[in-house]
Formats: structure tokens, sequence, C-alpha cells
């Protein structure tokens, strides 16, 4: 959505057609022609002045939306050319007469170009997922790691001496399942855990959590400790070396 404080009103000319067009893409899509024109100049300009995602940039975070399925609004000729052979190949080898329908009427819609029908007919996709935000997820978890590994190099009186409320933060709280972009991180984490990434705050995530659930935001959360965790490291010459008992409270501190 707009936020109309942060907005300025401008004048432009379009053609008629492009108005219209905008008028339909409006309704299918159940958004303001201000979002739609708001939106397609944002990327524009992005596209132009090379503008790459940033996970620190939190309007750029927010404006990408790459935590949703894509809708289906149009398709280009020749990718409907070659969903239609698909389809067809897949209508004529089909054993089972329900999935022979299945595939004769989506090879109908993509013929005919019912494009109301393309979700209907075609499997839903995520948007890609850029390289900084997993790249963010993984220092998250290395992060998360180090912290339960040095802890556990402490010794007893060390650990005794740490506060709860660290000795709580040590452990990934998970993500919050109900906010689109953290359940995509999570999502990204599992994958990973089932190739035997990060296992061992993964694991330790699931138990500290609601199988990974925080029920409430946390990404913010990780940040600031990540960035706190960067500053400690890059001074440590040996990054093999245990955090110390300061350098886990300093990070854990809310």
């Amino acid at each position: 959505m707009i936020n109309s404080k942060e907005m300025s009103v401008i004048t432009a000319r379009i053609s008629y057609e492009l108005d219209e067009a905008i008028e339909r893409f409006a309704e299918q899509t159940k958004s303001t022609k201000s979002e739609i024109i708001n939106s397609a100049l944002k990327k524009y300009l992005f596209e132009q002045s090379g503008i790459k995602h940033s996970p620190n940039h939190e309007d750029n975070f927010n404006d990408i939306d790459w935590a949703n399925f894509k809708p289906i609004y149009t398709l280009s000729d020749d990718a409907r050319r070659i969903l239609i052979l698909l389809e067809q190949i897949a209508a004529n080898t089909a054993s089972d007469e329900d999935d022979q329908k299945q595939h004769t009427f989506a090879s109908e819609a993509l013929v005919k170009g019912y494009s109301s029908e393309y979700e209907e007919v075609l499997p839903g996709i995520f948007p890609e997922v850029p390289n900084e935000i997993c790249d963010e997820a993984h220092d998250i978890m290395s992060m998360f790691q180090d912290l339960l590994t040095s802890y556990n190099n402490l010794s007893k009186d060390e650990k005794t001496s740490v506060p709860d409320m660290n000795e709580h933060m040590i452990h990934c709280q998970g993500f919050d399942f109900n906010d689109p972009s953290e359940l995509r991180l999570f999502d990204f984490l599992r994958f990973m855990r089932e190739k035997d990434r990060w296992s061992i705050p993964y694991d330790d995530m699931i138990e500290h959590s609601d199988r990974g659930n925080s029920h409430q935001r946390q990404l913010s959360q990780y940040r600031n400790m990540l960035k706190k965790h960067k500053f400690i490291r890059q001074h440590i010459l040996d990054y093999s070396a245990s955090l110390s008992r300061d350098e886990i409270i300093q990070i854990t501190n809310l």
C-alpha cells in the first residue's frame, strides 16, 4: 500500500489506451491506479539506476515483494506456444480421464488467451529470493552456531555468570510464521537443513521455539545482533577462537 504521507502528486499525459490498460490491470489485481503507476516507476528507476536490493535498506526490503506467490497476469506468445505443446502432449499421453480433461482445459485456456485462468492451469511459483537475503540467512545461522559453540566452551563459572536473558538469546528464537518474509527465511533454512547445512543452530532453534515459529517478528533483532557479532569478529585475528563471556553478553544484549 502507498503511504499518502510520503507521496507527492504529479500530473502526466498518457495515451487513452495506456489509461485503459492500467484501469483493467487495477481491477484485476484489486489495486489502485496510483499504486500500479508508483510500483512500475519505482521498478523502472531501480533497473535503470542499477540499484540492487540490500537487506540493510529497509525501503528496498519492503518494496521488493519476494515473500509471496507471484500472480500470473500475462504470458508472452512464445511462452504460451511452448506451454500449449506441453499440455497437448500431456493430454494425449494421459492414462487417467480426469488428467486428460485437465490438460485439455489448460491447453484451450492457453490457446485462447484466457489470462484469468492461467493460475488454474499453471503451477504457482515464488519470486526469486535475492542473494543478499540468502546470505543474511546464512549469516544468522553462522552467528548462532558461533554463540552456541562459544558458550559451550565457557567454564562452568563463566556460564553461571551469564545473565538468564543473554543465555536465552544464545538460542535462535525462530521466525514469525505470520510474516511472509520471515516465513520464507525459515523455509529457506529448512531447505538448507535437509541438505545437512546448519544442523546445529537449526535443530537448536526448533527445540527453543514452537517448531521454528517465534509468533513475533525477530528479523530486526537478529540484524542488530549480527552487526555486533560482525564487529567483534572483525577484531579477532583467529576466527576459530571462541567468543569470550563478555563478547557473548555484548552480542545478546537487547
